[in-house]
């Protein structure tokens, strides 16, 4: 089965990212599934999704979310290698991590999902194939905005995106938002601290 990006719609491509039966091995499991099609048509469907994801709790089930994004993060579509690749512009790379900020806003604020809101950023940093300082500040940027949201989980994944982003600016950030949550629980206190000596999992 040949995907061809450059062709699809933005519901073409919510319905062949989201709506598939939840199964175990997981749909996208098929050596006969290839994509063609221009990077840019990859991270501009990508850009769109994010920004616009308020809408995908009411066409899909939670399940079907979490295995989507699981697919779009993951080694098979593998959105981190386009976010990571410098023949790509430097300003749709930059747009993609900053419109992350949406999903958490828009959706996971809402539902968190079973383990890809906590593990997104675990898998988009880890991609790091050089040190990149503008990507590494516009991840910063995001995960910033992130840690602001008004929602526990959305700040423990923001904690856990800082933790693993090589950045001397994040004790900052973390200090800060210390200071403006003096009364958050031990655990989450004692999260935040390990995240600024890079030691989360």
């Amino acid at each position: 089965m040949v995907i061809n990006l450059n062709n699809y719609s933005r519901s073409q491509f919510l319905t062949f990212v989201f709506d598939h039966p939840v199964s175990e091995p997981e749909w996208y499991f098929n050596e006969e599934l290839e994509f063609e099609g221009s990077d840019t048509a990859a991270l501009t469907h990508c850009i769109d999704l994010f920004r616009n994801s308020s809408v995908l709790l009411t066409r899909f089930r939670p399940e079907q979310l979490e295995q989507g994004f699981w697919f779009l993060l993951g080694s098979e579509f593998d959105l981190p290698r386009y976010i990571w690749d410098e023949r790509i512009s430097s300003q749709l790379r930059r747009e993609s991590i900053l419109a992350m900020v949406d999903v958490y806003g828009q959706l996971f604020s809402e539902d968190p999902l079973e383990t890809i809101g906590h593990m997104w950023w675990d898998l988009v940093i880890t991609e790091y194939q050089r040190r990149d300082s503008a990507l590494e500040e516009t991840m910063l940027e995001a995960l910033s905005s992130i840690l602001r949201i008004d929602s526990l989980e959305c700040q423990k994944a923001a904690l856990h995106g800082l933790g693993h982003l090589e950045s001397d600016a994040k004790k900052a950030v973390i200090e800060t938002y210390l200071k403006e949550h003096p009364h958050i629980d031990l655990d989450t206190q004692a999260y935040a601290e390990a995240a600024i000596q890079g030691r989360v999992q």
